[in-house]
């Protein structure tokens, strides 16, 4: 199985050639993604999880963002992850659950 190595970056921290890299992604599974939408809906997010190849080019993402909300008195976080995907070639690799895992347990 290809491996892939993540990270969990602030989505401010991603640069343009990451946003290209990810709409690319998006694109190969998905119809009617136009950048500007999709660049839209990453900038409302708070991080983004990148998996990467071991030739640097990013495989997988998913993108996180995190509400803090009251709730009968109590303060509650609310974690939505929003756009995942991970390149076909990278299924069954478990560096997106202990990422995602992970940050939600810092929560």
């Amino acid at each position: 199985m290809n491996t892939l190595d993540g990270r969990v970056v602030p989505v401010s921290d991603l640069l343009e050639t990451d946003v290209a890299q990810m709409h690319h992604l998006m694109c190969s599974s998905y119809d009617n993604i136009s950048l500007e939408r999709f660049k839209s809906d990453l900038y409302k997010k708070d991080h983004a999880i990148l998996l990467h190849s071991d030739d640097s080019e990013i495989q997988g993402f998913s993108t996180l963002k995190v509400y803090r909300e009251e709730l009968a008195k109590v303060q509650r976080t609310v974690l939505f992850s929003g756009d995942t995907i991970i390149n076909k070639d990278y299924w069954g690799s478990q560096e997106l659950p202990k990422l995602w895992g992970a940050y939600a347990h810092r929560l």
